[in-house]
């Protein structure tokens, strides 16, 4: 089953621009994952230091084996490096309502 993870980044604003050129370097890599499906990535409309990443991906198991290459390689950390706190991957399941 297919799995929703969301992810809010709170950037330092001293690095958000930054940041923001960064992330888009490591799109291309992650897209390339064994089970990813697609991803959005949207910036606050009342915080434009706060971005939110949606990620679709075939299962729980195929994000957890990205995260930990992700880890692995210390991108996990320099992402936190940039953050006014550390990130926790939500997952969302099973959809009650759509239009």
């Amino acid at each position: 089953m297919a799995v929703l993870v969301t992810v809010v980044l709170d950037l330092k604003p001293e690095i958000a621009e930054e940041f923001l050129g960064y992330i888009d370097g490591l799109l291309e890599d992650t897209c390339k994952r064994p089970g990813f499906i697609d991803i959005e990535i949207k910036r606050g409309q009342d915080k434009p230091n706060q971005i939110i990443l949606i990620e679709n991906w075939e299962t729980v198991a195929d994000y957890e084996a990205y995260f930990g290459w992700r880890k692995e390689r210390g991108d996990i950390d320099q992402i936190n490096a940039a953050l006014n706190q550390p990130f926790t991957p939500q997952y969302w399941g099973e959809t009650i309502a759509s239009k």
